[in-house]
């Protein structure tokens, strides 16, 4: 048979004892009568902080992702972050849109529904389409830069244009 003391059996035991009543009698007195650290009562296997992180993370997501479909698609992480708030539950906006973008949840209004040509979110600088009109016949192409770029017109003009 195994010595108690040499196998750490009676610590474990203490351990879980000061776990099950330290609501009710708290741990660092039960921690001072046992005589054992109170550091000791509060480690845990790498694998249930694993678990644990995993579930909390799933919770968090699904709430996110409740809140986000409660607003119909129109929230953002603010909102998200208000309704969220409005239930009780406490996350940082940040947190909320981490999760967000892992889900690819995006706000409706986030998303622009037209884009002025000649910008920079309407992609290329230079565009070759639409040129009609604006430039010299011989060469649209040229046209096309002198109206986003006019600028440019006055250098382009008198040496490329025939």
């Amino acid at each position: 048979e195994r010595d108690p003391k040499k196998s750490g059996a009676d610590l474990r035991d203490k351990v879980e004892f000061i776990k099950a009543h330290a609501r009710n009698f708290g741990r660092s007195a039960l921690c001072r009568a046992l005589k054992v650290n109170r550091s000791t009562t509060y480690y845990k296997p790498d694998g249930e902080k694993r678990l644990e992180g995993i579930a909390r993370h799933e919770k968090e997501t699904q709430e996110v992702k409740e809140a986000f479909e409660e607003g119909k698609g129109n929230y953002g992480s603010r909102q998200v972050k208000n309704a969220l708030s409005a239930k009780g539950t406490v996350m940082s906006r940040r947190k909320i849109s981490r999760l967000m973008k892992e889900l690819g949840l995006v706000s409706a209004y986030g998303i622009p529904k037209y884009v002025k040509p000649g910008t920079k979110r309407a992609g290329a600088a230079v565009r070759m389409t639409g040129t009609e009109g604006r430039g010299h016949p011989a060469c649209p192409a040229l046209g096309s830069v002198v109206f986003y770029f006019p600028m440019y017109a006055s250098a382009l003009s008198p040496a490329i244009l025939p």
